[in-house]
């Protein structure tokens, strides 16, 4: 029976929720135009920071039913529902995307107006991207695996002993990359040269765009570099 994973738990799995309908709302672009005087048209600004369109949050709705035969066992999984997601920030993977997840917190409503059944519905306010269930630096999960298209990337604990040329394959959308080294490294990536210290550090200067991009860490530890992939 197909369903949600919030967090740990499954929808139907865990708790017999039969799933009726969902909504993936998509973002709102965060738009910026000057009206320029004299001038039909106007200046936009929308891309200029970063060079891509920024997004709003957006809404996932999710509404199911559950056969729960009497108002005592409603009760019951209703509030081992809402104690254990709402208002809670969880990670939420649909079976129909299963290589990809959501980032968001939760809200649990229902209602009961008879012995046989009741609807539950799960809404999330989430980022406005989703991500590859796996990111570069955690362990590689084949679930949801895309044989055709998926691009295996393995970022984490590289390991730097002098110098390290090594090629990232980004995502579809620019990203700035998440850097973690166990000592001070240099970074040269499209022919500037960045300081890496020790710890974690991002740089919005340092964008990796979507295709392959050669990199050269120069130093001696482990770097690892998180990124997360990021879908509308």
């Amino acid at each position: 029976m197909l369903g949600v994973k919030i967090g740990d738990k499954h929808t139907y799995q865990d708790w017999g929720l039969r799933l009726l309908s969902y909504s993936i709302g998509m973002p709102e672009p965060q738009m910026k135009t000057i009206e320029v005087p004299g001038m039909s048209s106007v200046l936009d600004l929308t891309e200029a920071l970063t060079g891509t369109v920024p997004y709003k949050r957006r809404t996932l709705y999710f509404t199911f039913s559950l056969r729960d035969l009497r108002y005592e066992k409603w009760q019951s999984v209703y509030s081992e529902i809402a104690n254990y997601c709402h208002g809670q920030r969880m990670r939420i993977v649909l079976d129909t995307d299963p290589g990809y997840y959501y980032d968001g917190r939760c809200t649990v409503s229902s209602s009961k107006d008879n012995n046989v059944v009741s609807d539950v519905s799960i809404s999330i306010d989430a980022e406005p991207f989703k991500h590859e269930l796996s990111s570069t630096v955690e362990p590689w999960q084949w679930d949801g695996f895309n044989f055709i298209t998926g691009v295996i990337r393995d970022y984490g604990d590289i390991q730097v002993n002098g110098s390290k040329s090594m090629t990232l394959v980004g995502f579809s959308r620019p990203e700035v990359p998440t850097f973690t080294c166990s000592a001070a490294m240099q970074l040269t990536i499209g022919g500037n040269t960045y300081s890496l210290p020790a710890g974690e550090f991002q740089n919005s200067d340092i964008i990796i765009p979507s295709g392959e991009t050669p990199i050269t860490l120069t130093g001696i530890g482990t770097v690892s570099i998180l990124l997360k992939g990021d879908y509308l």
